[in-house]
């Protein structure tokens, strides 16, 4: 399928992504977070797939409306048995701060297919801008931060937040 990928429908790409992220799970997520006082921190991992599978799901709109593609998938998460995160950050960010910050990373950090799109097509960002946004009224708790502050004052933001989620104390 994968050899396909780029030509199969948005429907059997959320089957293909779920399958994959539930084999993670049964491979390594549930013994992790079976393990006592650790703490599992993932990027873009349950949002994301109700973002990318979800909300966006297929570029036309006439194949699926956009509360079908939500239901599908957020049945398929439910029904996958992937663990539901305990919290979750958005960090929200301008189109032009961030396309300025990521001219910053390295020459050796190549973009995945979704900033590719995102750097040819500001209206792909601002629809998955919108997508992360309607995450955060779905799954909740799901924080929305503005990350154009400095990393210093975000870090700390987030770690404000989570520790509120942390078993037992925190040093």
């Amino acid at each position: 399928i994968m050899k396909y990928y780029d030509d199969i429908s948005s429907v059997s790409k959320a089957f293909v992504s779920l399958a994959d992220m539930t084999a993670l799970a049964h491979r390594s997520l549930y013994r992790l977070l079976d393990t006592p006082k650790t703490v599992v921190l993932l990027d873009r991992y349950y949002l994301s797939t109700f973002v990318y599978q979800g909300v966006l799901g297929s570029y036309d709109p006439k194949a699926y409306s956009a509360k079908d593609r939500e239901l599908f998938v957020l049945s398929l998460i439910h029904t996958s048995g992937l663990p539901r995160p305990n919290v979750s950050f958005i960090l929200d960010i301008s189109f032009d701060v961030g396309v300025q910050r990521r001219t910053y990373r390295t020459v050796t950090e190549k973009p995945d297919v979704y900033e590719s799109m995102m750097d040819l097509d500001k209206r792909y960002y601002d629809m998955v801008r919108e997508a992360y946004l309607r995450a955060a009224e779905v799954f909740v708790p799901a924080y929305v931060l503005d990350a154009s502050k400095s990393l210093e004052d975000l870090e700390k933001e987030i770690l404000d937040k989570l520790v509120r989620y942390l078993p037992g104390p925190v040093y």
